[in-house]
């Protein structure tokens, strides 16, 4: 794991991070069958919305093994199942990331997977968009 930072300003509340590089980066997640349970209402203080802002330059993630599997949507035996994914030997490049916490917007992303039937050495470059 590598990290390079280049600003850490705590008034403006802004971190600004150069370069991160991590290697042989492994991990798996699992979801369970959910049932809906009615949550208790609660009512929670107001409190100061979060400002930090966290920018990093430039990601690179070498041998990226990653597993997801949510058992609550059955697999589909057709294309890319999004819900059921095993990552092996995986290769990420990210540029320009910022995240702030209210939503995470991503210019330039590619994702290269060598090796496999599917993808046969292609590059994927996409846009994404979360709101939390």
């Amino acid at each position: 794991m590598y990290t390079k930072l280049e600003l850490l300003d705590l008034a403006n509340e802004l971190v600004v991070i150069n370069k991160t590089q991590f290697e042989n980066l492994r991990g798996a997640v699992s979801l369970g069958k959910t049932t809906s349970i009615a949550a208790p209402s609660t009512e929670t203080p107001q409190t100061k919305p979060n400002a930090w802002e966290v920018k990093i330059k430039q990601t690179e993630v070498a041998q990226l093994f990653f597993q997801w599997d949510n058992h609550n949507v059955n697999p589909i035996t057709k294309g890319l199942d999004f819900n059921h994914l095993q990552l092996k030997n995986s290769h990420f490049k990210s540029q320009e990331f910022p995240l702030h916490f209210t939503i995470y917007c991503r210019q330039h992303c590619s994702f290269c997977r060598k090796r496999t039937k599917w993808f046969a050495n292609r590059l994927l470059a996409y846009r994404f968009f979360l709101r939390s």
